[in-house]
């Protein structure tokens, strides 16, 4: 069995931050934020990359703030469409300046198995 905790990832190197910029169409003269991190805590079945494969941004782009308010909800409701969880909120966890951490908070769905024994069928339920 996988547990995954408070999985962070963290952006690549080798992107030049102003070529961020031009690829999400900010403004010049406009302050970007750029997405540091992502925190995923509450996943304790689900892989991380199966979270971050329905996020609309990732770690180490730039957008501007209603640009960045609108990608959390798209991503609120992307990962709640994938029906593997109860809840989930996608919201700044911290900023230094212009750099935010961003906090993935999942609440993984109950599961129903039911498994045969001899002639009778029972139910086996997990929790995520």
């Amino acid at each position: 069995m996988h547990r995954h905790r408070d999985s962070e990832i963290k952006p690549q190197a080798g992107q030049p931050a102003d070529s961020l910029a031009t690829a999400n169409n900010i403004p010049p003269g406009a302050t970007p934020f750029t997405v540091r991190n992502i925190v995923i805590t509450g996943n304790k079945k689900t892989r991380p990359e199966i979270i971050l494969r329905e996020i609309p941004f990732k770690s180490g782009e730039q957008y501007l703030l209603e640009d960045l308010v609108k990608k959390f909800e798209v991503a609120r409701k992307q990962l709640m469409n994938t029906t593997l969880f109860h809840e989930v909120v996608v919201a700044l966890k911290s900023f230094d300046g212009y750099d935010i951490d961003v906090s993935v908070q999942v609440i993984e769905r109950w599961y129903i198995f039911p498994v045969p024994i001899s002639n009778r069928l029972i139910a086996i339920s997990t929790n995520g």
